[in-house]
């Protein structure tokens, strides 16, 4: 969930870990120290013009967890 802390980078080892996104309803997590870059999970989510501000946060909320999900269900680590 949101609150699922990241895990170290796999390359590095770093823990300045952080999820962003370009204000849009993709997320995807990155290391501050070498910066790798997680995937950007499609979370199948449509993003439309006028869409409700709850359904726009909803949207925003899943491509978080997607993103937090994407980098912490590594393989091999």
């Amino acid at each position: 969930g949101v609150d699922t802390p990241l895990r170290a980078c796999p390359f590095c080892g770093g823990t300045n870990v952080t999820v962003s996104n370009t204000h849009t309803p993709y997320y995807r997590a990155e290391c501050g120290d070498c910066g790798a870059e997680g995937p950007r999970p499609n979370t199948g989510a449509a993003w439309r013009r006028g869409m409700s501000k709850a359904a726009a946060e909803r949207l925003h909320c899943e491509a978080f967890r997607a993103a937090v999900d994407a980098w912490n269900g590594r393989t091999g680590h």
